[in-house]
Parts: structure tokens; C-alpha cells; sequence
């Protein structure tokens, strides 16, 4: 449903100058189809909107600008920044 939102968003003018919230978007794709969302994610970069995603996914993580990781670990033992950067400079 996400992929859906993002399409029709990406085709329609209200694309330029929106925040583009999407948690784990890559969810079931094949990497060349990640691949192909990376490539929307950039237009909608170029076009003046933000995206922000909330992902696993190392292929995403790599092409990010900014990183913000939280943990150590899920439930009560996380929920802490542990890193803030960019995703080259992050060691580990």
C-alpha cells in the first residue's frame, strides 16, 4: 500500500515540497526492485521533498544522506540514538 501511496504521489504534482514518511518500503521487494525505488526516492529528492524511511534494509541505509539509529537492542532496551551521521562515516 505504501509502494501505491508513493506512486501516485510521485506521479501527481503534490510530489514537490512534501515529506515522504515510509516505514520498512523495501518489505518483500527483490533487490532490483529496491533498486528501482531508490531511483524514485532520488526524483522525489530532486524534485524539493524529503524522504524519510524508517528501514533495515543495507542497500537503503547506503544510499541514505543522514542515519539516525536507535537502540542497543528493541522494546525497553532501546529507543536511544547510537548513532547519528552519515552512513559512510558510521564504523561497525
Amino acid at each position: 500500500m505504501q509502494r501505491l501511496k508513493l506512486a501516485a504521489g510521485l506521479a501527481g504534482a503534490s510530489s514537490r515540497h512534501c515529506l515522504f514518511l515510509l516505514d520498512e518500503p523495501t518489505g518483500g521487494l527483490h533487490l532490483r526492485d529496491i533498486a528501482g525505488l531508490l531511483h524514485l526516492f532520488s526524483e522525489l529528492i530532486e524534485a524539493g521533498s524529503t524522504v524519510l524511511c524508517i528501514t533495515h534494509e543495507p542497500m537503503v541505509v547506503s544510499c541514505a544522506d543522514w542515519l539516525i539509529e536507535l537502540g542497543p537492542g528493541a522494546g525497553k532496551s532501546g529507543g536511544r540514538v547510537v548513532y547519528e551521521g552519515k552512513p559512510q562515516d558510521k564504523s561497525g
